[in-house]
């Protein structure tokens, strides 16, 4: 027997306002215990790893205040042993061209921009250029590259059209940083 349809919407308004009654309860009773006031038992131990909290960064920092004076001297260290602006160009230019040849690739298109670093005493160069050979070559060269006893930050490669290239050879836009003591 089918129940008439306002019958059936009654019971489920009835139905609804329940269930909502209900979470509106059960909402008042878990705010209720979000906001109650905690024990003096549990403050005291959030309160004490608070303080292991700090005092671990308290600990930290004063390690690190410890270690700058290494640290400096190792940065003084390196930045001397960067080659001066002076013959910088002329070195540059002839270590990459030793890594390229003894890579076997052809280093074309190198472009120069420079930028001072004033707070450090240095010149930053930005180093443009493009590789071109087999694949194993232009492997080896980034290889070569980044474990030369000149300073180089490889900051980008881009695969260049292989159109320009002859048949199994590849193009290889480089864009890499050094510097040099002013």
């Amino acid at each position: 027997m089918k129940l008439a349809f306002p019958i059936r919407r009654g019971i489920l308004l009835s139905v609804t306002g329940l269930v909502l009654c209900v979470d509106a309860a059960l909402a008042v009773a878990s705010f209720r215990l979000a906001t109650a006031p905690q024990t003096p038992r549990q403050e005291l131990a959030n309160l004490k790893a608070q303080v292991k909290f700090l005092r671990s960064d308290l600990d930290r920092a004063a390690a690190i205040r410890k270690d700058m004076p290494a640290v400096q001297q190792d940065c003084d260290r390196f930045e001397q042993s960067l080659p001066p602006k002076a013959k910088g160009y002329s070195d540059l230019l002839a270590t990459l061209d030793n890594i390229a040849r003894k890579s076997g690739v052809q280093l074309e298109g190198l472009s120069f921009h420079q930028q001072q670093v004033a707070e450090r005493g240095l010149t930053e160069i930005e180093v443009d250029a493009t590789v071109t050979g087999d694949y194993p070559s232009v492997v080896r060269f980034v290889n070569t590259l980044q474990r030369a006893s000149a300073f180089f930050v490889l900051n980008d490669l881009t695969l260049g059209s292989s159109s320009q290239n002859p048949l199994g050879a590849v193009g290889v836009s480089v864009h890499l940083k050094t510097y040099f003591r002013s």
